[in-house]
């Protein structure tokens, strides 16, 4: 079993290759910002707005502030509670038969960091430039400012500095940096 943990700023990759883990590596997929979008529309939807999980999830980068905020409203990022909504993301995982590989998305903070660590998680960093950041926003018709504006005020939480075990290069391609993974986790066969 390979259990991974994975940290990098916006329009790094960090879903892209965990999608691409559970599907050709057969990982589960915990998706820890899917976590807090369902409890954003939830909470939002209780208040009388009509917004849906896809609606947000697909446009995390147009929420991305407010999603922030939101999370550290509810203790989702931070000491106290991090540790509680972890467990959350966790518990579809939890469903499977022990000796389940799976990769978490994403890591933000030292505390959960430290606390998936401590269950055994590989933190993975993956690296890449502003540039190719932006290129990607504009492939997704996003305003690359407004992302890094929403980063610099939250650089506690978008650019979190803890130790990792292994780096990738978000520049590689896609294949390169799942290989890079099996080599150094011995992932096992492609599917």
């Amino acid at each position: 079993m390979t259990m991974l943990a994975l940290t990098a700023p916006p329009l790094s990759g960090k879903t892209t290759l965990a999608r691409y883990l559970e599907h050709h590596y057969g990982f589960v997929f915990a998706d820890h910002s899917l976590t807090l979008v369902r409890e954003y529309v939830a909470w939002h939807n209780s208040m009388g707005w009509r917004l849906s999980t896809k609606e947000v999830y697909d446009n995390k980068e147009a929420y991305r502030k407010s999603l922030q905020e939101f999370g550290y409203q509810i203790g989702f990022n931070g000491e106290h509670q991090s540790v509680w909504w972890a467990e959350k993301t966790l518990s579809e995982w939890r469903k499977y038969p022990v000796g389940t590989s799976i990769v978490f998305d994403s890591v933000r903070d030292v505390y959960l960091a430290d606390y998936l660590s401590d269950l055994g998680f590989k933190l993975v960093r993956i690296v890449i430039g502003g540039a190719l950041r932006r290129q990607r926003a504009e492939s997704l018709g996003r305003d690359y400012a407004d992302i890094e504006q929403s980063v610099l005020a939250r650089s506690d939480l978008e650019r979190a500095s803890f130790p990792v075990d292994i780096t990738l290069f978000g520049h590689l391609p896609l294949e390169q940096q799942a290989h890079s993974l099996a080599v150094q986790f011995a992932l096992g066969e492609y599917h």
